[in-house]
Formats: C-alpha cells, sequence, structure tokens
C-alpha cells in the first residue's frame, strides 16, 4: 500500500490550529487529515515557505502560536529563494530544470508576472515555491482553502502538481490508499 504524500499550504496550518480564526474553513477535513496523519495512514509535509507566509501575519501571537504548531510538521524544501530562505533550511540551489518549473508555475498564477513592488510580492512568491516544493519532492496533493490557488488546479495538473481543496483531498487520500 503507498501512503498519500500531503502537502499543506499556510491556511490549511492556520484554519486547522486556529479556532478562533475569523473565518475558518474546511476545519473537520483538516482535522481528519491530522488524525490520518498522527496515525501514520498519511505522509503530511509543510515546505520551508511557512514560516515567510506566517511572518507575514501581523498578529504577533497568533503568528507565534502557528509557527510553533507547524514546528511539529516535517518541513520539505522549496528553491533557495533570498529574502525567503535561510542558509540552515531544506531550499536547494536552482537548476535549469528547477528554474523553469518554477517560471511555468509562476506564469499559471500570474500569467501577467508578479512585481516585485506590490504588497502581495512575498505571498505570490511563496505560492510559488511551496508549489515548486511539493512537486520536487514528488508529493501526491498540495491541499489548501485558497481560492486563487484552487482556480488554477487544472492548469497545476496539468504539470503533474494536484492542488485540492481538503475534502477533495480526502476522497484522493482514499483513492490512492485503495491502489490500483
Amino acid at each position: 500500500m503507498t501512503k498519500p504524500k500531503i502537502t499543506l499550504d499556510a491556511n490549511a496550518i492556520i484554519n486547522h490550529y486556529d479556532r478562533a480564526h475569523a473565518s475558518p474553513t474546511s476545519v473537520p477535513e483538516l482535522e481528519e487529515i491530522m488524525r490520518r496523519w498522527e496515525t501514520d495512514e498519511i505522509d503530511v509535509a509543510i515546505t520551508t515557505r511557512i514560516e515567510a507566509d506566517l511572518w507575514q501575519d501581523k498578529d504577533k501571537a497568533r503568528r507565534d502560536a502557528m509557527l510553533a504548531k507547524a514546528e511539529v510538521l516535517p518541513i520539505i524544501g522549496s528553491v533557495f529563494r533570498f529574502g525567503f530562505s535561510k542558509l540552515d533550511d531544506a531550499d536547494g540551489l536552482m537548476s535549469d530544470e528547477h528554474v523553469d518549473l518554477a517560471k511555468q508555475v509562476e506564469h499559471i498564477l500570474s500569467p501577467a508576472g508578479i512585481d516585485p513592488q506590490a504588497n502581495t510580492f512575498p505571498n505570490k512568491i511563496s505560492d510559488v515555491d511551496h508549489l515548486v516544493g511539493h512537486k520536487l519532492a514528488a508529493r501526491d496533493v498540495f491541499v489548501t482553502d485558497d481560492g486563487k490557488l484552487n482556480k488554477k488546479a487544472a492548469d497545476l495538473a496539468g504539470i503533474g502538481i494536484k492542488v485540492m481543496r481538503p475534502s477533495e483531498a480526502l476522497v484522493e487520500i482514499d483513492r490512492i490508499l485503495k491502489g490500483p
């Protein structure tokens, strides 16, 4: 039996762990995903970009709590990026293949490009790097409630990246566990 490999987006971490969040989504589904991870039925991980995402939270107490909660999850690397990566983390230098993949993901998510001067730049680059890290680690499903990412799921699937809402991911997990 193949153990499904699930990568969680930052919003999944917040929605699962922050019960005081104004509008948590997919809480029961995320609880089920985490239960299956805790019972070793599935492999759950986050990328190194989780920290960059969570550091954007202006609520220091929540940010610190979410960073602490995220520490219990295995971390997979992404591509090394100045201003985002740390020298001692799991990110790797980009090969030509990695550069091409990052450009493909960026084009799918932001066809007009990502403006480095825009306030949304850190979030958009983190999204690209989450997905690139997920793909490079050969993981099965990237789980997110980010509507913009989910709208691009079909295009991302075209380059081998499955993006799903938590409810869809649970169906995919069951399909993988049943096997061929």
